[in-house]
């Protein structure tokens, strides 16, 4: 084997490792959940099976289509394990979605592209039992997730070349996260928009380390193009992708150029969505945008009449920020397989843990004591800034819709996109506490600990749940 396959190898075998275990930690979770129970399955795969059969809403094929999914989940116990809005009535049961979640019952107004593949799929394999179909996709979906956690090592390996325990750590917290693997293993478009948000970090920890591209720019904002045109949370991939340029130009334009450049870039958007508002073709494809985003076509009049000032106040930021954080980490099914309270502060403790870490780390690297990873501030510095911004983007959401209103609440895995920012800054700050020479051990007690975590939720909390 030639010297050059020989430091390829190691690395490859990595990865594969990697990508096997994430995969089987997914399967897991697919086949102990029973179908329909991931979140808004049922709505999911009726779009998907609209375009697998080239149907349009509203049509009799539209029909045909939810009557199978309702008949399947009739058949798997749908009404003892999951959420509806109008209970089951064996006298008059339901025969479409509406009948079900009046209101809430479609995913048709979500950018199309992770419902057009998994189409496809669908289609080629030429399944008819929808529960089969689901199943076929929830592979597809499991197989994003095992991609996610082959990216978030390659991000790490690009960001932290010194500390390969540092990226394989981000790596296994990734793969190993109980709420990761279970929405992993369910149909949803959140995890064809966490996996192009990733690829936006890959080439990014390289220009946060060395220097911007113009073939590192161009993957990050393909990435991010294909992110929106995946779910609304893809917002997170664009606003990451404007932080991480920032951050790489930091070094080389610092002071006053820089914010020159940064002061100019505003001033140009500015004028871009000055044009966009006042000329005709500007409002056309704004509208147009607007349209394809599912955005609120009254936002002038909600704004006028006070309700978003309402909105702003009214919001439950607090009771949000807990549910949140609660399925980021492990709260299953349609949020109602909640692990005891006890759990959830242990996990706070870890975040508190972490984020001092973080703290002590960040002022280790601006008093220069690593001076040979001095770029590690600004990339520390970019991701921070990159996870606060997705969580209010995530909050200006529920604002804009007016989500307190209809009892609507966000979920943990809308912070997904940013996956591979919050992993490095946990990891990072637990590091910062342990010893030197005690690494290898640290990451290893880690690896152990989230292992048993995991099967604490699936022995204690989903097995018994639904079985």
């Amino acid at each position: 084997m030639s010297t050059r396959w020989r430091g390829r190898w190691p690395a490859a075998g990595t990865a594969l490792l990697l990508f096997v275990l994430s995969l089987a930690h997914q399967a897991l979770y697919l086949y102990l959940v029973p179908p329909w129970q991931g979140p808004d399955e049922p709505r999911h795969m009726e779009y998907i099976l609209l375009m697998a059969e080239g149907a349009a809403p509203g049509t009799p094929a539209a029909a045909a289509i939810q009557e199978r999914i309702i008949s399947s989940m009739e058949a798997h116990r749908f009404w003892q394990y999951g959420y509806f809005i109008r209970p089951y009535d064996p006298r008059d049961p339901p025969r479409t979605l509406d009948d079900i979640w009046p209101g809430f019952a479609h995913e048709t107004h979500q950018p199309p592209l992770y419902y057009w593949i998994a189409g496809r799929l669908v289609r080629w394999s030429g399944l008819q039992d929808a529960a089969a179909q689901l199943r076929l996709v929830r592979w597809f979906s499991a197989l994003l997730g095992a991609g996610i956690v082959v990216m978030t090592w390659l991000a790490g390996r690009r960001l932290f070349p010194r500390h390969p325990g540092l990226a394989a750590g981000t790596a296994v917290f990734t793969a190993g996260l109980p709420m990761f693997a279970f929405i992993h293993a369910a149909a949803n478009n959140d995890n064809l928009a966490a996996f192009f948000s990733a690829g936006v970090f890959v080439c990014g920890a390289g220009a946060l380390r060395e220097r911007l591209t113009w073939r590192r720019a161009l993957g990050m904002l393909s990435c991010a193009v294909l992110a929106l045109l995946t779910k609304r949370t893809g917002f997170i991939a664009p606003a990451a992708l404007a932080l991480i340029i920032l951050g790489a130009l930091w070094p080389r334009w610092a002071g006053r150029r820089w914010i020159w450049v940064t002061g100019g870039a505003l001033a140009g958007l500015l004028v871009i969505a000055g044009g966009a508002v006042w000329l005709p073709a500007g409002r056309a494809l704004l509208a147009a945008l607007w349209r394809f985003f599912h955005l609120p076509r009254d936002v002038v009049e909600l704004l006028i009449s006070g309700a978003y000032a309402e909105a702003l106040v009214r919001t439950p930021y607090l009771y949000y920020s807990r549910l949140i954080f609660e399925s980021f980490w492990a709260r299953f099914g349609w949020l109602n397989v909640r692990l005891a309270e006890g759990w959830y502060v242990a996990l706070l403790g870890l975040c508190t843990a972490a984020g001092a870490g973080l703290l002590k780390g960040l002022g280790s690297l601006a008093q220069g004591k690593r001076p040979a990873e001095r770029y590690l501030l600004r990339a520390l510095v970019v991701y921070l800034l990159i996870a606060a911004v997705a969580l209010v983007l995530i909050m200006a959401k529920e604002v804009l819709y007016l989500s307190y209103r209809f009892g609507v609440v966000p979920q943990g895995r809308y912070l997904f996109p940013a996956l591979i920012p919050l992993s490095t800054l946990f990891v990072w700050g637990m590091r910062e506490w342990v010893p030197a020479g005690w690494y290898r051990l640290a990451g290893w007690a880690g690896g152990l600990a989230l292992l048993l975590f995991d099967t604490l939720c699936l022995v204690g909390y989903v097995i018994p749940f639904y079985h």
